[in-house]
């Protein structure tokens, strides 16, 4: 999950979130309210003035319940430019006055007391990054092992070169030292930090320097 919005740092507008979040792909949108938390998953991207399914959940104590929203405008979800709420949309979450509204049937199925409003506490919606599946993750490490197993028993051609030099140029505060910790740590099977790394703007590697990586296998 990546954090898109938050009510409590970018303010409780609809649309600033709605700006943020449009064209993000499958997003999930957690209220936090005074005894509950509740939310909403969209299963596609939130596009200006276009339906999107819609599932709500509930969490209480231990237990998660769901319900089928189904198609639903972001505009009319988030109460954008106004759009009052109405019996057949039956949930609605109304950022600018701190308060979600949800009609008796979607409260009933959501096994929430009889409280058709919920004061917002905070609002956060995150972008659903894509989940590699177990075939992916054979893939990826397959190749991995691969690509180190071509690095480890690379030889330059001939004697004429008795070791490979890497020159890596570029301005300060680029990350060239953490891009060099980075590949070194993948060797040695462990994170190392033998270059310097700063939060400086003006960055830490101001001369030139060599730095060796060697396997951590045989040295």
């Amino acid at each position: 999950l990546s954090l898109l919005y938050k009510g409590s740092v970018h303010g409780f507008c609809s649309g600033d979130l709605l700006d943020r979040c449009y064209n993000q792909g499958p997003t999930l949108t957690v209220i936090y309210g005074e005894h509950r938390i509740i939310g909403a998953y969209a299963e596609k991207s939130y596009q200006e003035r276009k339906a999107a399914s819609i599932i709500l959940f509930a969490l209480q104590e231990t237990k998660i319940s769901q319900w089928e929203l189904g198609l639903c405008t972001p505009e009319r979800l988030f109460c954008h430019d106004n759009v009052k709420y109405n019996s057949t949309t039956n949930f609605q979450i109304e950022l600018r006055n701190r308060k979600v509204i949800m009609g008796s049937k979607t409260t009933e199925d959501l096994g929430l007391v009889q409280n058709c409003t919920i004061s917002i506490q905070d609002c956060e919606v995150f972008r659903c990054e894509d989940l590699l599946d177990e075939r992916k993750i054979k893939g990826v490490t397959e190749l991995r092992k691969s690509l180190l197993s071509a690095l480890r028993t690379y030889e330059p051609y001939g004697s004429l070169v008795p070791q490979i030099r890497i020159l890596l140029l570029g301005p300060v505060g680029a990350g060239k030292s953490s891009f060099f910790n980075s590949v070194r740590s993948v060797f040695q099977g462990h994170v190392t930090h033998q270059a310097l790394v700063g939060t400086n703007r003006t960055g830490i590697s101001k001369k030139y320097r060599t730095y060796f990586i060697r396997d951590g296998k045989d040295g």
